[in-house]
């Protein structure tokens, strides 16, 4: 099994009760996650394995200070800042399930 979170502490910390369970119920749990939260998954029992490449940036809303004033600004947004990186992301997430063998996944997103 691999889990896929987005690299901000409330999406890891909200996987960590069901990587917990599977591991207690013998599974082999690979988490793609960021190297500040690798040792947090080793602990509850996961395997950390490289995160996806450029992670959609974070806070963006929040560095716009309030500036996002209409569709057309929020379209653009979600298009430069949200979406431009999947491509990569999906191709790395491929790589490592036919690396791992992984057979399924776990994702917050």
């Amino acid at each position: 099994m691999l889990v896929v979170t987005t690299a901000i502490p409330a999406h890891s910390l909200n996987a960590t009760q069901s990587v917990r369970g599977l591991v207690a119920g013998g599974a082999r749990v690979l988490w793609s996650t960021t190297p500040s939260f690798a040792a947090q998954a080793a602990r509850h029992g996961a395997h950390p394995v490289p995160p996806v490449p450029e992670p959609p940036r974070l806070g963006v809303a929040d560095e716009t200070h309030g500036a996002l004033r209409g569709l057309r600004q929020v379209r653009r947004m979600y298009r430069d800042d949200l979406a431009a990186p999947v491509e990569a992301q999906v191709l790395h997430l491929l790589g490592l399930v036919e690396e791992h063998h992984v057979d399924v996944i776990l994702s917050d997103t």
